[in-house]
């Protein structure tokens, strides 16, 4: 049998390159809004949240990353609130209204080099997500470990839709359960012209972007995928 036969597919539908005068980190979930994503880069030895146009790739508004460095970030377009938390070190995570508002604790707790944040939107939940550990909570409260991934496992996992989890293993989504018991229920890998290797991934619950390398131009994007 043919890799088609047990490994899916996930096609591009956009995709919008990293500035070339930016820097961007690998490992980090991103925000969603619409056409419009929450990105966290680096520029002229300055670490800043911008909000970037998927449409044209500019970016139309930025402002300074607190306590400097990486951060993972998460968009909850409901209540207009900015998730975010400094990946390296033990933080209480933040939340922030739009890009400028001022910031609040998203967790009541400290966690340590969380990565992905994302959300249910039905329940409300938040989850949380570092190399192998995966906590849940809800806003302004004491998150606690949900899940230990052992063996082979996904990582950047962030929440999707009716409990079920994304990840990436090996460059290829996950799309997979951890209750009753942790079940990988499909795998999908670029393919086409725009077929590489899948980082970090982030997701609303309905739209799925991911960060890929486009070796043809030498450069990181993002994209948006379907599966």
């Amino acid at each position: 049998p043919s890799i088609d036969d047990w490994m899916g597919q996930a096609k591009v539908v956009r995709k919008v390159y990293v500035p070339q005068d930016h820097q961007t980190n690998t490992g980090l979930s991103f925000g969603i809004d619409g056409d419009f994503l929450y990105v966290n880069h680096l520029a002229n030895g300055t670490y800043r949240f911008y909000k970037m146009n998927t449409l044209n790739g500019t970016m139309v508004d930025s402002v300074n990353v607190p306590n400097g460095n990486w951060h993972a970030l998460h968009f909850k377009a409901s209540s207009n609130k900015l998730y975010n938390t400094r990946y390296s070190g033990s933080y209480t995570m933040q939340q922030r209204t739009g890009l400028m508002g001022a910031s609040s604790n998203l967790s009541s707790n400290t966690l340590s080099n969380i990565q992905y944040i994302s959300t249910n939107g039905s329940s409300g939940t938040v989850y949380a997500s570092n190399n192998n550990q995966l906590y849940s909570g809800s806003e302004g409260g004491s998150f606690s470990n949900l899940f230990t991934f052992t063996g082979n496992y996904p990582r950047a996992v962030v929440y999707y839709k009716n409990d079920q989890f994304l990840g990436v293993y090996n460059g290829t989504l996950v799309l997979f359960k951890i209750s009753p018991s942790f079940e990988i229920i499909k795998q999908y890998r670029l393919t086409g012209p725009d077929a590489g290797y899948l980082e970090a991934i982030s997701t609303n619950g309905s739209d799925i972007w991911a960060m890929t390398y486009d070796n043809n131009a030498n450069r990181y994007t993002y994209v948006k995928v379907t599966i």
